[in-house]
């Protein structure tokens, strides 16, 4: 299992771009020059480990472009079995997982599971339980995911 911890930035400053002193009041404006992180978790997924159970995480604002871009994982852009998403406002209390799961026939068919913290008054789960009925629903994953793949060789 390859779990893709969430990005720290999607952004970064490049080297050549970085001042050696401080930067002084009187210079006036600033003008920052950001480049993308590289997308390595499409090489580790399509050149170094092909056949691995990929995990990978959506982090959004807008709620509507949650799902969309979570699926987008599922799909073309990295071919993950797994995707943990949420939105900023409430990543430690509601976590969508959305998993790849093949059926019958073959086709891929995504299957949703949110895992939720009820509201402060209640005795349900918590942060930490969380995170742990998440992990246990990826290992369980897991398990039939390398139950498929020895069937087939």
């Amino acid at each position: 299992m390859i779990y893709a911890a969430a990005a720290v930035s999607d952004f970064y400053v490049h080297f050549k771009d970085i001042r050696e002193h401080k930067i002084q009041s009187q210079e006036g404006d600033i003008h920052l020059r950001l480049h993308s992180v590289p997308k390595v978790i499409y090489m580790v997924k399509h050149i170094w480990c092909p056949s691995a159970f990929l995990v990978t995480f959506k982090l959004e604002t807008d709620p509507e472009l949650l799902e969309t871009k979570a699926l987008t994982h599922l799909g073309d852009r990295y071919h993950s079995q797994a995707v943990v998403a949420n939105r900023l406002e409430e990543r430690a209390r509601r976590v969508s997982l959305f998993l790849n799961m093949p059926s019958i026939d073959s086709q891929p068919r995504v299957v949703k599971r949110i895992f939720q913290v009820p509201s402060e008054n209640s005795d349900g789960l918590n942060e930490q339980n969380l995170e742990t009925e998440l992990i246990a629903c990826l290992c369980e994953f897991h398990n039939k995911f390398i139950s498929n793949a020895q069937s087939l060789s």
